[in-house]
């Protein structure tokens, strides 16, 4: 355990910029699922990434979630850390572990000792995958992630941090069937125009290129906003008249 913190803290900064060199974004995977059902997509609001989750309501959301790294300045780089906060009671995180069983993060405490995580980089490049998960104060979690390329492997990635392209999710789960997917978020009672965010933890977030620390990383968390697909708003708003039919009548 205090290996696996120790080594996080060794590539982790305690402080961020808005002008990156190197950028770790944490977020929904842009695309569809569930048979159509639920669509992800990011928008650029002009006051920052939001990354909108259309889906049923229903008692919670599932979606693929990952680590996006982006970089300028530099082609880039070969390892990085980043320390996440997110509140367990409204959201979760989860994997697969070695015994094949899917665990979300929120009960989990301790290093990655038996979940299967990996990472799958531009041009497939596989990396040593470090993390931990901590138990903050008022229900917050603590996530600590953190990825090195093995010898002279290095990740390509994106020369524009403030608005991505061509995501490309970086930290997976490995599934019983041995095929890599990303980590899964999970929206827990979500209402329409409900906001969740990540935020940065204390050990901040790091980058090693070629041997160096640059200056000015940092870590972008896009705001994560749940929005009802129009058969749910209408599944809504008829209970809600028929309810309200039901009230009229009694009185």
């Amino acid at each position: 355990m205090k290996r696996i913190a120790g080594l996080i803290a060794a590539v982790a900064l305690t402080t961020s910029a808005v002008l990156a060199q190197g950028s770790v974004w944490f977020a929904p995977v842009p695309g569809t699922y569930q048979n159509g059902t639920v669509v992800v997509q990011w928008v650029n609001t002009g006051g920052g990434p939001v990354a909108e989750i259309y889906a049923p309501i229903g008692r919670e959301v599932v979606v693929p979630v990952s680590i996006f790294l982006f970089s300028k300045g530099s082609p880039d780089w070969n390892a990085f850390a980043v320390d996440i906060l997110y509140d367990r009671t409204r959201m979760d995180v989860g994997a697969w572990t070695t015994e094949g069983n899917f665990v979300w993060f929120e009960n989990l405490v301790g290093a990655f000792s038996d979940l299967k995580i990996a990472t799958k980089a531009n041009g497939g490049i596989p990396a040593l995958t470090v993390g931990a998960l901590f138990d903050r104060p008022n229900d917050i979690k603590n996530l600590q992630l953190g990825a090195a390329a093995g010898g002279s492997n290095r990740f390509r990635f994106s020369d524009d941090p403030r608005w991505p392209t061509r995501p490309f999710p970086i930290y997976m789960t490995e599934r019983p069937d041995e095929e890599l997917e990303p980590l899964s978020l999970k929206l827990k009672n979500p209402v329409p125009g409900a906001l969740y965010e990540f935020s940065l933890g204390p050990r901040g977030v790091s980058f090693i290129s070629r041997g160096e620390r640059p200056p000015g990383s940092n870590a972008i968390f896009p705001a994560i906003v749940f929005v009802p697909e129009p058969a749910s708003m209408i599944a809504l708003g008829s209970g809600l008249v028929g309810l309200l039919a039901l009230r009229r009548r009694r009185k």
